[in-house]
């Protein structure tokens, strides 16, 4: 019985080795060797080649055809609607700038009205000179409406002291209040007068002498 059950043993052992023998790992065909039946044939491989090069064309024509697109909408004149639109913005923003400067003025007025300016006032003075700078550059951008500015001869204010600044900057500035007010101002394209004029030569003006305010 021991016998028996030790060649069985070995049988099933040697069943064993031989099936792991003939589990042979495959090894890679190398690219020079002969295509197998199942690989795409040569005429199959050049269709694909092209397929795939229309494709990549195809992209970039779509890609081209967008860089038109996108560049003719930038040069293109905007439309009635579009320039109403963007010009009833713009008013909004003056009537805002509008108040943004009497609130200026007022408190360079006060300024003004002080015998000798402290290191707090200065500082004020110059803080609100940059404010004053870009709204007045915004409100001439709106009155000029795309004209040119008119000429304005520069000033000596770089030898004046602050309070000194200041007394040339506030009538300015009350000329300019008085312009806003007495004028109509709306979305619209308006004719530059007399008066509007005189406004946008004061805001010019204003921005000379302001420059020296602020350093």
């Amino acid at each position: 019985m021991e016998v028996r059950w030790y060649l069985l043993v070995l049988l099933i052992l040697a069943l064993s080795n031989d099936i792991h023998a003939q589990v042979v790992t495959p090894i890679p065909r190398p690219r020079n060797q002969e295509s197998l039946p199942g690989d795409p044939s040569g005429p199959e491989m050049e269709i694909r080649k092209r397929q795939q090069g229309a494709d990549g064309q195809a992209q970039r024509d779509e890609d081209e055809r967008e860089r038109i697109r996108e560049r003719n909408d930038t040069l293109r004149l905007p439309t009635p609607a579009e320039r109403e639109r963007k010009r009833m913005l713009a008013f909004q923003e003056f009537q805002k700038d509008t108040q943004r400067f009497a609130e200026i003025s007022e408190t360079l007025s006060i300024l003004e009205q002080r015998p000798k300016l402290n290191a707090s006032d200065i500082k004020t003075v110059r803080s609100k000179s940059k404010d004053l700078d870009k709204t007045v550059s915004r409100l001439s951008k709106f009155l000029l409406d795309g004209k040119s500015p008119p000429n304005v001869a520069p000033g000596d204010g770089e030898r004046l002291t602050a309070e000194e600044r200041l007394d040339r900057l506030v009538p300015v500035m009350n000329s300019v209040k008085d312009g806003l007010r007495s004028k109509t101002f709306g979305p619209g394209p308006s004719v530059i007068d007399d008066a509007q004029t005189a406004l946008i030569r004061d805001l010019h003006t204003l921005r000379l002498i302001n420059k020296t305010l602020s350093k």
